[in-house]
């Protein structure tokens, strides 16, 4: 069947009018945002070491099972409620959460006794800007407590973990997780951060935490630790797989 001159401009135009309003929907973010079902968060709080000394830190971590879409978002209004031998109440807070849905505080109990720690969140509207490809939404998080986690602190204090001596002969990487003073041995020796000014990209190279090879070895093979104590201006230790700290820094 022929078609006209006439009736093909026709077409024509109907179909980049159809799709200019297409790309129109799709560049402008809706005003309106999707209301999305209620969800229930739930709690949890635990304190490390146990038991503790009078006077020694302990670390509380507390954190929602329900994580964040992106690191943009943290969960807001974190309390924790200390309760104390004697039965009186302390209130720390608030916090915002890192967006994997936990945080920590540190807390240096006063007396000897049975101490109990509570986590509670008050809930939270978690609002998300529209997209060219999903609308804006908007959906509640429902408040939580978490059950009373029991900490006993005694008159003595608790040792610290043994440190594992320097080794005297040849060693190779990953250092063990444990051996945390050989990071004074595991650092880059020529890094080019921390340098004033410069970052992690500068042209500047330094050895600020270590000292230097005194012998030719192979420093490594790859650009990135696999695991065990890095080494550098701490004992902290990495595992394969980190999701958001840089591993050089």
């Amino acid at each position: 069947m022929a078609f006209s001159k006439v009736k093909v401009k026709t077409i024509v135009a109907s179909f980049f009018l159809m799709l200019t309003m297409i790309f129109a929907v799709f560049a402008l973010p809706s005003t309106i945002a999707v209301i999305l079902p209620e969800r229930d968060t739930y709690a949890y709080v635990t304190v490390s070491p146990n038991p503790i000394g009078v006077g020694q830190t302990a670390l509380v971590v507390m954190w929602l099972t329900e994580p964040l879409p992106s690191a943009l978002f943290g969960w807001e209004g974190f309390l924790l409620t200390v309760t104390k031998p004697d039965g009186t109440n302390e209130t720390l807070g608030p916090y915002r959460s890192e967006s994997t849905g936990s945080t920590f505080a540190l807390y240096t109990p006063t007396e000897v006794g049975t101490y109990f720690f509570q986590f509670s969140f008050p809930g939270q509207w978690l609002n998300q800007s529209a997209t060219a490809f999903s609308p804006a939404t908007e959906r509640f998080y429902r408040a939580s407590t978490s059950n009373r986690y029991e900490l006993t602190v005694q008159s003595a204090p608790i040792p610290s973990y043994p440190t594992v001596p320097l080794p005297e002969d040849y060693w190779e990487r990953p250092i063990y997780g444990e051996n945390r003073d050989w990071s004074i041995i595991g650092g880059n020796f020529l890094d080019p951060a921390g340098i004033a000014g410069l970052g992690s990209f500068g042209i500047g190279m330094a050895n600020l935490f270590t000292t230097g090879p005194e012998t030719p070895h192979v420093m490594w093979t790859r650009q990135h630790d696999f695991g065990g104590i890095v080494g550098g201006p701490d004992d902290r230790g990495y595992y394969t797989g980190l999701s958001y700290q840089r591993k050089w820094r």
